[in-house]
């Protein structure tokens, strides 16, 4: 055994000759025959990243170790040292994907007998089976060699439909890369080859000579897209280079890459090679080669000559004939130049030249007519397309955006392929004028048109694997709350994976158009169309983020491989306090095994008269409500929602003697919303039916005084709401769930819905998607004395103590008039106005008591405070939490009244410019949760040196030395200036 052996040796702790393997029960598993090759071990890579378990088989006898280092590196990995033709007990707790990728299609036994066990023990399982075949088998006369891989198509073929297993064989052209081994007999493989050992300048290829070589990375992005695209059982696809390549050009790269890479040596344009299967490939996978030439072709000379690689050992290897650089068997793709007949040319007689003559004057007219054609093709028809596909595709976007909102996944997966099939048509158009290229012919005009073509390819791929992301998701929901069955580890994989494809998609196609350069270039007659698509874009990228997330946290919120519990808070926000409401009822979900198990709600006076013992409410509490003693109902007067979470855990313990793995929040609107998504209710106690339109007013029907802790003398009318709402959603059977997922999306962005998990990680990833109710912590702009870059903080929190529903009668507004002053100083000036409509004191209406905080930047000095003409300044009390500098006060609007809280105050920090006379001024304004769309309006006044070169945030109308933004805060809003000085 030489070094390499050993190295491989010493990292392949995985090898056994024992097939008992540990295999986790709860994560997909991929077979792998041949996993020791070079297409078989870059598919276990692949696999392993994305958290797929991988047995692979193979005997290296001729595959090689030093393949599966990185994927030893991996305890997902688990590799048997066996022949595959021999007999096999692997013992398998489950098995979701197989790969039969034998390394040699000439080796008979593996053929004959590794087929045939591997579809044997995939037979076992039902998972997605792909097999690896080449296109040669498309040539008209089959090499001898290939015979009996025809047959074992035929077998493949033959028993998926038997056995009814959900397979697809995957043709490919020659494959290059890391890794590979020289027995194709593709002519790029040839002069990879020679360029390693030293004999590449010896090789004479001819330009007529072509290659359709697929890189490693291309391959296997076409054969995993193969297995974990929907709709793609039964069916073949090929694999190749798009459009071939010149052998001549290939060896110029690898005679000098770097020459090639700084120089931009362009590669001829060939018309696109196709086979029969190569265009489903493309349309249905929305697959297409994305490596460059030059990035391959260097990433596999680097493997070979600066890796621990034993070259000789794989040039050793047998191989199969190959021709000498002969060009393709069809000979539609030679391009030889005719040959001319000397001889036959000088006899030309009088009479033939003179009708030369005349030919050379109709010829020369021909010429201009096809020259002018071709300006009109290349000119007004890419216009005219591109502008048509933008509009399409922007539209087909947005109604398949909508059908997944509907759960209407077929009429998605339609838009998003009428989509992709204008698109495939531009592609088409920009194709045909490839010889303009060839020509240096409008060469820039048509790079800007390739590029509009990859932007609305990616985009419309990404619709595509969101759309059955979406799907996959909805399956999930369906399955979690019992009214359907599946294999849930499955489900999440194949979700993850389409929504982590799709969110590769879109990112892409998102980054191209938005493009500066290729912005200014694109004509204007079609701008408009191409910010359409970028902003549909935005719309899918959403959706993609938020089911993403729900696809990573799902799996352990439920519970699955476990029990998991969640405190419900059922805030009602018509009595608002600093998380969302008045905690008026609770309730107890229990999840098992990725499954909803039981859930209870309950009057919150039921569980609060069990408490035993006295804790001290915040002074606030005790002094505006007049409560001496602190119960979980009033446990939600801290902004934070993660640090609410903790003390109600704390009080449910007490109280209920349970402990939970989180706490979710959810308020009126939640609910509201939740209900729209079920389509009403039907409370029969009641008499009643409630929608969306008239939950409030229901609510506010029925709001009942007098309990008290133990109370036992009515039923909780928002208790029993709740509870027919969660029956509804998760014991009825036939939901929408892409609409209830949808529901709840929105109420997190909202801040109607809020969530904590006791699991650290997990609610890293609800702070990131800003879902956790999390009260931001002080940032370091805010705190510089004088910088060119100030953050600036504003955040009014109301807490409702007047023991009323007043919220349902009150509109709040907020006018912020900001002056920055020649010195860089910051100043505001703060306008909240209150309404109550209530019609009188008697409850559920009344006079709005609200304990009001304002959190600003830290060191910001509060100059005046007034309600109405009355100065407030001594009333209100400073204090300093998340590293901030807050104002406390009691502001009180009776009924049928209003009131004008004005705040005036100056910031610590000063607004300076950098050595480019360039500042940036950015205000942050945060959402209370529970509270609807208050309009805010933003005033800023700027010094007479300096202009505004920017502002993003809200609708703007900008006067001299004045800026005007208006918008709502029915979320958390940021507003960015960016300012020059004269």
């Amino acid at each position: 055994m030489n070094r390499y052996d050993l190295l491989v040796a010493d990292e392949l702790d995985a090898i056994t000759k024992n097939p008992r393997i540990s295999l986790s029960r709860n994560n997909p598993i991929a077979l792998i025959f041949g996993v020791g090759g070079f297409i078989g071990s870059s598919i276990a890579d692949q696999l392993l990243k994305k958290g797929i378990q991988v047995v692979g088989i193979d005997d290296f006898s001729l595959g090689f170790r030093e393949n599966l280092i990185e994927a030893s590196k991996n305890k997902r990995f688990h590799l048997i040292d066996q022949s595959i033709t021999d007999h096999l007990e692997l013992g398998l707790p489950r098995l979701d994907y197989g790969f039969f990728a034998c390394e040699s299609s000439s080796d008979q036994p593996t053929l004959r007998s590794g087929l045939a066990q591997f579809l044997d023990i995939c037979a076992k399982f039902s998972p997605k089976v792909a097999m690896l075949s080449t296109l040669e088998l498309y040539e008209s006369k089959i090499p001898s060699e290939l015979e009996d891989l025809k047959s074992a198509e035929v077998y493949m073929a033959n028993f998926v439909r038997h056995k009814k297993l959900n397979g697809r064989i995957i043709r490919l052209s020659g494959v290059y890369g890391p890794r590979m081994h020289f027995r194709e007999n593709d002519p790029m493989l040839r002069l990879i080859k020679a360029s390693l050992t030293g004999d590449l300048a010896k090789e004479q290829p001819v330009s007529t000579f072509l290659s359709r070589a697929l890189y490693i990375d291309d391959a296997v992005a076409l054969i995993l897209k193969s297995v974990f695209s929907g709709a793609t059982s039964h069916k073949i696809y090929d694999g190749a280079r798009l459009q071939p390549i010149q052998v001549t050009e290939i060896k110029q790269i690898l005679l000098d890459p770097i020459w090639f890479e700084e120089k931009g040596l362009k590669i001829t344009p060939l018309p696109a090679w196709t086979s029969p299967n190569l265009q489903k490939s493309v349309k249905e996978l929305s697959w297409r080669p994305k490596t460059p030439l030059i990035d391959s072709l260097k990433e596999t000379i680097t493997y070979f000559k600066h890796g621990s690689i034993d070259l000789s050992k794989r040039l050793a290897e047998r191989t199969k004939p190959v021709n000498n650089l002969l060009p393709f068997a069809n000979p539609k793709w030679s391009f030889n130049n005719p040959q001319i007949n000397e001889k036959s040319h000088d006899k030309g007689n009088l009479e033939n030249k003179q009708g030369s003559h005349h030919k050379f004057f109709s010829t020369k007219r021909l010429g201009l007519l096809i020259c002018l054609t071709l300006i009109g093709y290349g000119l007004i028809w890419p216009v005219v397309s591109f502008a048509w596909a933008g509009v399409s595709v922007a539209k087909n976007l947005n109604q398949a955006n909508q059908a997944i909102q509907k759960g209407d996944f077929n009429q998605a997966r339609l838009s998003v392929k009428s989509a992709q099939g204008s698109v495939d048509n531009l592609a088409g158009i920009i194709g045909s004028l490839s010889v303009l290229h060839r020509v240096g012919f409008l060469d820039s005009y048509l790079k800007i048109g390739e590029r509009g073509v990859l932007a609305l390819q990616e985009g419309t791929s990404g619709a595509s694997h969101a759309v059955t992301g979406a799907q996959e998701l909805a399956s999930i929901s369906q399955i979690i709350s019992g009214s359907q069955t599946g294999d849930l580890p499955s489900l999440y994989s194949q979700a993850q994976t389409e929504l982590n494809a799709a969110d590769t998609n879109v990112n892409q196609a998102s980054v191209l158009v938005n493009d500066p350069t290729f912005l200014n270039q694109i004509p204007g007659s079609f701008k408009g169309q191409m910010a359409d698509y970028a902003t549909k874009l935005i719309t899918f990228s959403n959706l993609i983020d938020k089911s993403r997330l729900m696809a990573n946290l799902l799996p352990d919120i439920t519970g699955l491989g476990s029990k998991k519990s969640y405190l419900l808070l059922l805030q009602n926000n018509l009595e608002l306090r600093p998380t969302g409401g008045f905690i008026g009822s609770y309730g107890q979900l229990d999840f098992e095994n990725g499954k909803i198990k039981n859930i209870k709600v309950d009057d919150i006076y039921n569980l609060d008269g069990n408490l035993k013992d006295h804790i001290e409410p915040p002074p606030e509490i005790k002094s505006d409500l007049g409560q001496k003693d602190y119960f979980l109902r009033d446990a939600n007067f801290d902004p934070d929602f993660p640090t609410t979470a903790l003390t109600t855990e704390s009080f449910y313990k007490k109280e209920a003697g349970v402990s939970v793995d989180g706490v979710i929040g959810l308020d009126l609107t939640a609910s509201s919303n939740l209900v729209d998504a079920v389509g009403g209710l039907n409370l029969p106690d009641y008499g009643e039916n409630i929608n969306k339109d008239n939950l409030f007013q229901k609510v506010i029907s029925h709001a009942e005084v007098g309990f008290f802790p133990g109370s036992q003398a009515k039923h909780n009318y928002l208790a029993d709401l709740e509870n027919a709402l969660f029956n509804k959603l998760f014991f009825l059977s036939n939901q929408n769930w892409p609409a209830i997922i949808g529901a709840v999306n929105q109420s997190f962005d909202q801040k109607h819905m809020l969530i904590y998990l006791n699991d650290t990680v997990d609610q890293s990833y609800l702070g990131a998607a800003n879902w956790s109710g999390a009260f931001p912590k002080l940032s370091g702009g805010e705190v510089a004395s004088q910088s060119a870059s100030v953050n600036d903080f504003l955040a009014v929190v109301d807490a409702n103590l007047g023991a009323n529903k007043a919220n349902y009668y009150l509109q709040r507004s907020y006018f912020l008039d900001t002056s920055l002053g020649t010195d860089g100083k910051i100043f505001h000036k703060l306008k909240l106005t209150y309404q109550n409509s209530s019609p009188s004191d008697v409850f559920p209406a009344g006079a709005y008591k609200n304990r009001l905080r304002v959190y600003l930047p830290a060191g910001t000095k509060l100059t005046r405070a007034t309600v109405g003409e009355r100065d407030i300044l001594p009333e209100v009390t400073s204090f300093s939490d998340y590293g901030r500098t807050g104002y406390s006060m009691l502001l009180s609007v009776a009924p049928k009244e209003s009131q004008v809280l004005i705040l005036e105050y100056q910031l610590n920090s000063t607004l300076g410019f950098g050595v480019d006379n360039q500042a940036q001024y950015q205000l942050t304004v945060q959402k209370e949760p529970g509270t609807f769309e208050d309009p805010f309006n933003w005033q800023l006044t700027y010094p007479i040196n300096e202009n505004i070169a920017k502002v993003e945030g809200g609708d703007t109308t900008m006067s001299k030395q004045e800026v005007d933004l208006s918008t709502n805060l029915v979320t958390d809003k940021t507003f960015k200036v960016s300012l020059e000085k004269q």
